[in-house]
């Protein structure tokens, strides 16, 4: 009887923080700027936000000769020249030339509050609106 009760305890609280966790990770964005100087207070209304990958951000990405960049895994004849060791090294290559340059993570919260563009799930540039903030 204990050792059931503890049991459930736990599988409570583990339940609890993958609920935590995946609302705390569903806001995550990658704010780039529009040059190889990033993202920084003047010029965030310039600056484009793209979704971070929560599952795969720290994996290889592929980056596409469309401007994207794409799981490796989700990639198989990505050119070997193409692959970057996170989805940070690859949308800073497509943002700020430099892969060593990353962009920074913040909310969609930020983004809105400061006239950010949104941009789809693989950064394609060609993507990226304003959105309206409905708060």
């Amino acid at each position: 009887m204990k050792a059931s009760l503890l049991f459930s305890i736990k599988l409570f609280l583990l339940l609890l923080f993958l609920l935590f966790s995946t609302f705390n990770y569903a806001s995550r964005y990658f704010i780039c700027g529009p040059d190889e100087n990033g993202c920084y207070d003047e010029i965030y209304q310039y600056c484009s936000c793209i979704p971070v990958n929560e599952i795969q951000q720290n994996k290889p990405f592929c980056f596409n000769d469309n401007l994207t960049c794409t799981p490796l895994a989700e990639t198989p004849n990505c050119h070997p020249s193409s692959i970057y060791p996170t989805q940070n090294e690859c949308l800073a290559t497509i943002f700020h030339s430099l892969p060593e340059h990353p962009c920074t993570v913040t909310t969609d919260a930020f983004c809105l509050e400061h006239n950010s563009y949104f941009c789809a799930p693989d950064g394609n540039p060609s993507t990226c609106r304003k959105q309206v903030n409905n708060r």
